[in-house]
């Protein structure tokens, strides 16, 4: 039985800096999460980039990280506008997007990809015991980006 071993762990973007951007221009972004030693591809995803949006399924040819990790609709962003420092921190240019709304950042690796807005979630249900002191100054929250990147348009 042959088996293949892939290395590294699902890219992971958990806060981008800033969160959002305005129609028209093209603006680069901080990223920073886990699992960025090996980046294969960086996504955007949404309706401010629909009309250049293409098929990509990157683990098509893989059985087991396919049905995972199925076909995305979304502008592969060219390897020259992104890089990696660290397997925590990233860096990418978005293109001009051309109308308002919100994009899902997605970062492909060879495990698999991950989207800001699923590992952006986090628990918002008290986690500590009733009556302690914990439970009583817990501040659920959620962050700014949980819908992804906002495209705004600028007033006149």
């Amino acid at each position: 039985l042959d088996s293949i071993v892939y290395d590294g762990t699902v890219p992971r973007p958990k806060v981008v800096q800033p969160f959002t951007a305005e129609t028209g221009k093209q603006q680069e972004f901080a990223v920073y999460g886990s699992g960025f030693t090996k980046i294969n591809n960086v996504y955007l995803s949404g309706a401010p980039l629909s009309s250049i949006s293409t098929f990509h399924n990157p683990f098509s040819a893989i059985p087991t990280l396919s049905a995972e990790y199925p076909g995305i609709t979304a502008v592969k962003i060219a390897s020259d506008f992104w890089r990696y420092d660290k397997d925590s921190f990233m860096t990418f240019v978005m293109p001009s997007a051309n109308r308002t709304g919100n994009l899902e950042l997605i970062v492909e690796g060879p495990q698999g990809y991950g989207k800001l807005t699923e590992s952006v979630r986090i628990h918002t249900f008290n986690p500590y015991p009733s009556g302690s002191s914990e439970y009583n100054n817990f501040i659920p929250f959620q962050m700014p980006y949980l819908s992804g990147i906002k495209i705004f348009q600028a007033e006149s």
